[in-house]
């Protein structure tokens, strides 16, 4: 039996209801090298270790705490015309694909959305937006390429 969220569009099963999201071993990767190096951080101060290389562990742990809570808590998921974005600190908006006013590659291969010139997220280059972008482009929404996209801000000033 088929997922009624499903439809079926020249032969080719499409899903209407998607996540994207980085993937969640990274996560737990990061997850793991932040406990580490906090455990070494504190290590450090009990033995009373050098300042500076108490101040650079604090710094490591620090950024790895904060790439794991982007990595597990950034995703967006699109319920047929509906976008919801939660960010890396969780907050959640509400976005519809007929706001959307372009889609652009980046130099990068990251893939930015914007709402006239304003830029609502970034999908970085290792995730799989294919799925969003077909969306796009059956709806008409334009998606520049970088050097296209440079072409335009140029024009504009």
């Amino acid at each position: 039996m088929k997922n009624p969220r499903n439809q079926i569009q020249n032969g080719k099963e499409t899903s209407s209801h998607y996540t994207i999201r980085s993937e969640g071993y990274l996560c737990w990767l990061f997850a793991f090298f932040g406990v580490c190096s906090t455990g070494l951080l504190i290590y450090s101060i009990i033995i009373k270790e050098a300042l500076w290389a108490i101040l650079f562990l604090l710094l490591i742990s620090m950024v790895m705490a904060t790439a794991a809570f982007n990595i597990g808590l950034w995703k967006v998921e699109v319920n047929d015309m509906e976008i919801m974005y939660r960010s890396t600190f969780g907050s959640v908006r509400k976005y519809f694909f007929g706001d959307i006013t372009k889609g652009v590659y980046k130099k990068s291969g990251a893939f930015r959305v914007y709402i006239g010139e304003k830029r609502i997220f970034t999908f970085d280059d290792n995730m799989d937006n294919s799925l969003f972008i077909e969306q796009m482009n059956r709806l008409h929404i334009p998606v520049w390429s970088y050097s296209f996209f440079l072409k335009m801000k140029k024009k504009a000033k």
